[in-house]
């Protein structure tokens, strides 16, 4: 089932893969990847990593109603970042060595996954090679590859869509008979506060990387993106620093406080947006 050398061979064979990785992120990392819209009125150009690199805005846009130019934008981001998509799944697939059957290539690949990403870096870049990876596993009906070795589900358990006070959706996997009373007080546990629970089908599990995530809000991205200088999730340093600012500016109102934290990312950074202008 190991590819040629044995166990040996598969761990250098991985090691070598996971270098052809770190190479193909570095290249990403350099190029320029355009998305238009309005007829190449606005342009935006972004790297494979889709970090947007500049932006580019004809001056007669500029005479055009606000919603108008957010729209182009919003669509010349969009394209950029299909772009950006289809060009690092290409090379990601590029890098990849498929002399092997199918199956040795499968256990191969999942091997190298589970057992050479090992930093945080590391696991987020595991987590985004996967996903891409997987588009083309899906489309070509061949299995799919796990983002850990462990990634199975337990029998007995149930899952359930939990919508938090702040708008945002975690998945809770609870026992089988547990209910909503008991995914409440679980909730409460951990600190959180929710406004509806919805019982689902599939199956993932609530993490502490899930409440985590769950628990930050719109405020805590932007300051951590003032602090990092550094743009994520579509906010930019510019942007950020607005947002932090207006809210250390209602600090004697909390209930204002309270509301921007409850705000969703996007519409925050929207109305960041007609607020500068």
């Amino acid at each position: 089932m190991f590819p040629k050398g044995g166990m040996g061979g598969m761990v250098k064979q991985a090691q070598e893969m996971k270098k052809k990785f770190n190479q193909v992120q570095d290249e990403l990392e350099k190029l320029d990847i355009e998305g238009q819209s309005g007829g190449g009125m606005v342009k935006i150009t972004v790297n494979g990593k889709k970090d947007v690199k500049s932006v580019r805005i004809d001056r007669n846009v500029l005479n055009e109603e606000v919603d108008m130019v957010e729209d182009l934008i919003l669509a010349a981001i969009n394209k950029a970042m299909d772009n950006a998509d289809k060009i690092s799944k290409d090379k990601m697939l590029e890098s990849v060595n498929e002399k092997m059957s199918p199956a040795q290539y499968h256990s191969y690949m999942q091997y190298v996954f589970d057992t050479q990403f090992k930093t945080p870096d590391e696991k987020k870049m595991k987590k985004s090679i996967i996903k891409k990876i997987n588009v083309a596993q899906k489309k070509k009906g061949l299995p799919l590859y796990k983002e850990s070795v462990n990634e199975k589900w337990s029998k007995g358990l149930e899952r359930y869509k939990v919508t938090l006070e702040n708008g945002k959706e975690i998945d809770v996997k609870v026992k089988e008979g547990v209910g909503l009373e008991g995914i409440g007080k679980l909730l409460e546990k951990e600190g959180l506060k929710f406004e509806k629970i919805t019982k689902k089908a599939s199956r993932p599990t609530l993490t502490p990387e899930s409440v985590n995530e769950a628990r930050e809000t719109a405020i805590d991205i932007a300051k951590r993106v003032v602090k990092n200088k550094q743009h994520e999730k579509g906010l930019d340093l510019t942007t950020a620093n607005f947002i932090v600012k207006i809210y250390d500016a209602y600090k004697e109102h909390p209930n204002l406080q309270r509301q921007m934290k409850k705000m969703p990312l996007p519409k925050m950074v929207k109305l960041a947006y007609k607020v500068m202008k």
